[in-house]
């Protein structure tokens, strides 16, 4: 085989295409990081609580506080979408958890999105959700999911949306045990209502009789 350097190219034309192709790489590189969307979700407990004008403090988290972040270097717009079950494969397939999201809406009226416009890290106001909101609603998945005896864990994410659709979101993960004390003593909570029941109507009824 015959060397062709006209065939080829020189050398020049090949450092030329390099250069070129290198330039087109880093380009769209830049351009990708530069409008890369990024929001970064701040989560933390509360341990108080205000009832009757007094703070009460308790050993367990009685509210989530959770705001979101923009760490984009252009302003973006977002809005709080949801709370719901984190989704894998395995809890698809093997525990069937149900895919249902926590109803945050009035049942009287339609929620929309409310978007936040935010420069680069600046952050969404706080929302607040409070932990027994959440354990009443891993109650209902647990009870409807396949297979729930091999249940380790499970985790709920907060859910932001931006206008474009794109989702960030944080997750929350329950030890199944703590589920299950909160089924059991909303269980008894029930039964000592029932028990107690009977005795307020009679009283009532007393009351009224006078």
């Amino acid at each position: 085989m015959v060397y062709n350097p006209e065939y080829m190219g020189s050398v020049a034309d090949w450092v030329g295409i390099l250069v070129t192709a290198l330039t087109i790489f880093f380009t769209v590189k830049y351009y990708l990081n530069d409008n890369k969307r990024e929001f970064r979700i701040v989560l933390y407990p509360l341990y108080t609580e205000e009832n009757n004008e007094m703070l009460i403090g308790y050993s367990e988290p009685v509210f989530f506080e959770f705001y979101a972040v923009n760490f984009s270097k252009n302003p973006d717009s977002v809005y709080f979408y949801t709370i719901r079950p984190k989704y894998t494969i395995l809890g698809k397939l093997f525990f069937k958890i149900p895919k249902n999201p926590l109803d945050l809406s009035n049942p009287f009226e339609e929620r929309r999105p409310e978007y936040q416009t935010l420069g680069s890290k600046e952050r969404t106001k706080i929302e607040k959700v409070k932990v027994e909101l959440l354990y009443d609603h891993l109650s209902y998945l647990y009870k409807r999911t396949k297979r729930n005896k091999y249940l380790r864990k499970m985790t709920l994410e907060i859910v932001y949306q931006n206008v474009e659709g794109k989702e960030f979101s944080k997750q929350i993960i329950f030890p199944i045990e703590l589920i299950q004390q909160y089924m059991e003593e909303q269980k008894e909570r029930l039964e000592n209502y029932k028990k107690i029941k009977p005795l307020k109507e009679f009283l009532s009824d007393g009351n009224d009789s006078d």
